[in-house]
């Protein structure tokens, strides 16, 4: 009877976030563990270009799903789940930027990884390169509009969730790292 049962059920990996958050809120850890695996890797490589440190963006994303667990119950569905796991990362990567003592940074340091392998193309490599090192010296509020929006895909609505502020001040940072992005490539060209 148990296997018949089973049967019956859905498999996790095609219910919905939403549906899988309340299976979490209950304890359900195959639940959790659907959502790191649908989610897992984008929040990965957001962590990743925000600290500028693999081992300690896996570190946050441990602590992500940690929080994710322990505050499902809370989870009241006016964002989607993914963009509150986003809230949440965002949150722990911030903090741990905070606490990082100063001394530890060095001017040399890279603060945006450089995402994937390098292209086998020496234009794209050059390219990626340029642009990674424009967004390392965008102010840290601005670069994470451009990483959840480009790279991430989210709305500005979305991303003011995320970042726990009004969509104009979304649109306005956006608008100003657009700006000074443009400005830091044109000057590196210029160096060049």
């Amino acid at each position: 009877m148990e296997f018949a049962i089973r049967t019956l059920a859905m498999p996790l990996f095609q219910e919905t976030d939403e549906l899988l958050i309340k299976r979490v809120a209950r304890g359900d850890s195959n639940a959790l563990a659907a959502l790191h695996d649908r989610h897992a890797h984008v929040i990965l490589a957001y962590l990743a270009r925000i600290t500028g440190d693999e081992p300690v963006a896996q570190d946050l994303l441990q602590e992500t799903f940690l929080a994710a667990r322990h505050g499902a119950r809370a989870f009241r569905g006016r964002s989607k789940v993914r963009t509150w796991l986003f809230g949440i990362a965002h949150n722990k990567a911030g903090h741990w930027l905070r606490r990082r003592r100063p001394e530890s940074l060095d001017e040399d340091d890279p603060i945006v990884d450089s995402g994937p392998a390098v292209s086998e193309l020496a234009d794209a490599a050059w390219t990626r390169e340029r642009v990674t090192a424009a967004l390392a010296q965008l102010p840290q509020n601005q670069r994470a509009v451009l990483e959840l929006t480009f790279y991430h895909g989210l709305s500005c609505a979305e991303v003011a969730e995320v970042l726990d502020c009004p969509v104009g001040t979304v649109k306005s940072r956006a608008y100003f790292a657009r700006r000074r992005l443009a400005r830091l490539l044109a000057d590196l060209d210029g160096d060049e």
